[in-house]
């Protein structure tokens, strides 16, 4: 198990991680461009949404880097569990239009309608703190009436039915003098 980074240091790994890979694809990115190497248009393709999300995520990084972490406060509109690469399971919120995936004990403490203050880096939405400001207490419900009884109709009056009598041939058999439940009472006294 890997040990839990701050905040920033997820920020360095991100920048560390993305930001050689994104210039090593712009390098071969580029020189395909120039024809220095053969340029297949699959792979010129590939190779330029490749560059595309690796740059992306290497730039924002690198951004945050030397941004300052902002504060964003409001209700949360909506809560949700995620596994990233199937082995990691993340937790997120939705704040004021915004994205945040914060800890897993931040999560358990927080329901949707709750305001919280959520600091975090702007541009790759990096949670330094979260903190539950107020939560929006839900009235009681009222005593519902109770439902009036309505008689059962189509296949549950028809399950209802069968369960509720017996069949025709119980009924017949205890309604005949030497029938079946007359022979069992007879055996059990045996």
């Amino acid at each position: 198990m890997m040990p839990q980074l701050s905040p920033r240091g997820r920020l360095i790994r991100d920048a560390v991680i993305y930001t050689p890979i994104f210039a090593l694809c712009l390098a071969v990115l580029l020189f395909m461009i120039a024809g220095v190497i053969d340029r297949a248009p699959v792979a010129l393709v590939l190779l330029v949404i490749v560059t595309f999300l690796f740059g992306y995520q290497s730039i924002q990084s690198l951004r945050d880097l030397v941004a300052e972490p902002e504060t964003v406060e409001g209700p949360v509109l909506r809560r949700w569990t995620k596994r990233d690469a199937f082995v990691a399971k993340s937790y997120y919120v939705a704040v004021n239009k915004a994205i945040f995936r914060i800890p897993v004990d931040a999560y358990m403490d927080t329901i949707v309608g709750d305001t919280v203050r959520i600091v975090a880096y702007p541009h790759t939405g990096t949670v330094v703190e979260v903190e539950r400001l107020k939560r929006e207490e839900k009235p009681a419900p009222e005593e519902a009436p109770e439902p009036e009884a309505r008689p059962a109709t189509g296949r549950m009056r028809t399950l209802r039915t069968a369960r509720a009598t017996p069949s025709a041939r119980r009924q017949r058999d205890a309604d005949e003098p030497g029938g079946r439940d007359t022979a069992r009472k007879d055996e059990g006294e045996l």
